[in-house]
């Protein structure tokens, strides 16, 4: 913090004492009279805590000339923190698009500017909604914006991210434009910046902790008046039930009994889009050639699920060749993206 002591024999200072941690140096002295000046910088330490020293007290010592001893004064000095960021929450959410997300810290009052670029790499993907690939790579800029009032420990930052994603990491940044001085993003002694503090803030739609999902869907002989094999994988086998020992109602806690854990053959909800090129096999598992949700079972200690339909006709519009989609839900059927949703698209040809 620059400043100027003012005052008859300021020009004669030859010391300014302040609390340890802090220092002051002087400079540019100017005699005139009761109007004389002494420029002071006073700077605060990495490692002063000015949560626990706010106030300050500063003496200023001057040594007129012909005087025996110095003339002191003393003055209050408010010590702003500098500001942090320890930590961040999101709200959760089937999907991210527009999301507000909440930084906590200390002294982040006078923050007025918020900036955020996606962190994109192998340990931080982006997980589309809904099937949708990803279109946001690294360093992405993302738009962000303070919203609501900030407090010395908590600002809000709004995110809206150019598509919907289920997981994407960003990192977020306060600062601020024509900061006062006197907060703590204000600007230093002489040419120094006006203080960042950063965050990277992972968004992520937390996933079925026990049910399996789909990894990948594959088709054999997608062809007009041919009968095409689906296959759907899982990322891993249906799980076994189990017996755990559990203490029942009115049992005493050293009489567990065994009891298997109700899960059973696991139901896959799958639709064709377009649905109408599409019809069963006999024998095959029931299909809906108008839209409707069809269903397959997957057992216990399997991974993989085949099925057989009737390529009936090219879709809408194709000429040799067209594109279908194979859609799939595990556990809520109304919930598009991953891992609830997965979508693979398969060429048919004439």
């Amino acid at each position: 913090m620059k400043g100027q002591l003012k005052g008859n024999w300021a020009d004669w200072i030859t010391a300014v004492n302040t609390t340890a941690g802090i220092s002051a140096t002087v400079s540019n002295p100017v005699g005139n009279w009761s109007n004389s000046t002494m420029d002071v910088v006073f700077r605060v330490e990495d490692d002063y805590n000015a949560s626990h020293y706010p106030g300050v007290s500063v003496t200023v010592r001057v040594a007129p000339p012909l005087q025996p001893s110095y003339s002191r004064t003393t003055s209050p000095l408010l010590v702003i923190g500098a500001p942090t960021l320890t930590a961040a929450t999101v709200p959760k959410a089937d999907f991210y698009q527009m999301v507000d997300v909440t930084l906590t810290g200390t002294h982040l009052n006078g923050a007025n500017a918020a900036t955020a670029v996606a962190k994109v790499d192998l340990s931080h993907p982006v997980v589309g909604y809904g099937g949708e690939a990803a279109q946001i790579t690294n360093g992405t800029s993302i738009p962000a914006a303070l919203v609501g009032t900030r407090t010395k420990t908590q600002a809000v930052v709004r995110l809206s991210l150019p598509q919907k994603v289920t997981r994407i990491s960003v990192d977020t940044k306060l600062s601020a434009t024509n900061p006062n001085t006197c907060t703590p993003f204000g600007t230093g002694p002489g040419t120094e910046a006006s203080p960042t503090v950063s965050r990277r803030v992972t968004l992520a739609v937390p996933a079925p902790a026990a049910l399996p999902n789909i990894q990948s869907a594959a088709v054999i002989n997608a062809k007009v008046g041919s009968d095409a094999e689906f296959t759907i994988t899982l990322n891993k086998p249906v799980p076994f039930p189990i017996s755990v020992p559990r203490v029942l109602a009115g049992r005493e806690p050293s009489q567990p009994v065994q009891v298997v854990d109700p899960f059973g053959a696991m139901a896959v909800y799958w639709k064709m889009s377009p649905s109408n090129v599409f019809s069963a096999v006999t024998g095959g598992v029931p299909y809906d050639p108008n839209g409707g949700f069809n269903r397959v079972t997957i057992n216990p200690g399997e991974s993989v699920k085949r099925f057989k339909l009737r390529v009936v006709s090219l879709p809408a519009g194709s000429v040799n060749v067209g594109t279908v989609y194979l859609q799939t839900w595990i556990g809520d059927k109304t919930k598009n993206e991953a891992p609830y949703f997965f979508q693979k698209d398969f060429t048919i040809v004439r």
